[in-house]
């Protein structure tokens, strides 16, 4: 199993984040540490085979003007199905 966190503080809102950083044994920021930039946890070569490799990953994921689901968005396209990540984020964000 490969798991990826493009930023480990989310750990502290959300309990998906927080499973992923105990599965992969990385201890869970305490809810009132302050940290001033995206620290990604897990396999950074998740994509790799599909073309999306370690870099451009962590440049995504580094970016602050992009919401999560505009990320995922950026990687679908880049893996080539972003048409349906987008109608899926429309159904579950509305349009």
């Amino acid at each position: 199993m490969s798991l990826f966190l493009s930023d480990l503080t989310a750990a502290a809102d959300y309990p998906l984040a927080r499973q992923v950083l105990e599965t992969l044994g990385i201890p869970v920021p305490p809810d009132d540490e302050e940290v001033d930039q995206v620290l990604p946890a897990g396999d950074m070569s998740i994509f790799a085979d599909l073309g999306l490799d370690e870099m451009e990953l962590g440049a995504i994921s580094a970016d602050l003007d992009l919401y999560p689901e505009d990320a995922v968005a950026h990687i679908a396209e880049r893996l080539r199905f972003g048409d349906a990540v987008e109608r899926a984020l429309d159904i579950a964000l509305g349009p």
